[in-house]
């Protein structure tokens, strides 16, 4: 869960118009690198070690937010941060995420009537949509947008007739 503090940052980097491609590369950067991380946020660096090594490693354009980063002692938070700038931009272009968790192989048809379904549900211009194929729902699809679950498939079906038939 994405606490204030994590949506505040994300809210001020969002506000700053960095080109989403600088920010992705301080995103993989600072998940790859968890020497990168722990030395951003060990208060026993100097702030100014701490600078040489962001100016050394991200982009200019990112250079005020991270020192902001390492001054109010978020660099942990940058997952959280990131995930909720993530979401902040795509509101921005009135774009939503979602995730499509299938049982077998969707066609290129399939995915755009899915797209097409949340556009219209959700009132966004598109969707960035995440595509996991798991087996074990055995047959259908589970959809997630925003904090809503639409489950339609048999795995899913199945547990709820279990849960019918227990009430009975």
């Amino acid at each position: 869960m994405i606490t204030q503090r994590a949506l505040n940052f994300a809210t001020v980097l969002c506000d700053m118009n960095i080109e989403e491609a600088d920010v992705l590369k301080v995103n993989t950067l600072l998940s790859e690198s968890e020497i990168l991380r722990e030395s951003l946020a060990n208060p026993l660096v100097k702030p100014e070690e701490k600078l040489r090594v962001v100016e050394a490693l991200c982009p200019e354009s990112m250079w005020k937010f991270m020192r902001l980063l390492c001054n109010h002692h978020v660099i942990n938070l940058w997952s959280d941060i990131f995930e909720a700038y993530e979401e902040l931009h795509l509101e921005k272009q009135n774009i939503v995420k979602a995730s499509l968790r299938y049982a077998m192989e969707l066609d290129d048809q399939d995915i755009e009537n899915v797209k097409d379904m949340i556009c219209k549900k959700y009132n966004k211009a598109g969707v960035r949509l995440e595509l996991i194929k798991d087996e074990s729902l055995i047959g259908g699809m589970v959809l997630i947008v925003k904090n809503t679950e639409y489950d339609k498939s048999f795995k899913g079906t199945l547990e709820e007739m279990k849960k019918t038939f227990a009430r009975r």
